[in-house]
């Protein structure tokens, strides 16, 4: 029950999520590159001002490079590779 109300972007928080809706009834325009494993401390900041201001955000999971190589997709996103990425 609870992770189909986090598929559906309604459950509550939790490092794999990959949508939040809260209270928003449309998609999101706002997406966010955090790592997949929830240990960078700089996607953990961002993830706690999004969960507090209520932001309808898409989340896509990316490893971070102690984990192999970043996806081609994400790293014609952001060269740099850096992580969070907001777009």
């Amino acid at each position: 029950e609870e992770s189909a109300s986090r598929t559906a972007g309604t459950g509550a928080a939790f490092v794999q999520n990959k949508l939040r809706l809260f209270d928003a009834n449309e998609r999101p325009k706002l997406t966010l590159y955090r790592d997949h494993a929830g240990w960078c401390p700089y996607c953990q900041k961002t993830m706690l001002l999004i969960e507090e201001k209520r932001i309808p955000i898409n989340i896509e999971l990316v490893p971070m490079r102690s984990y192999g190589d970043k996806p081609e997709s994400f790293l014609r996103i952001v060269p740099s590779g850096l992580l969070p990425a907001l777009l």
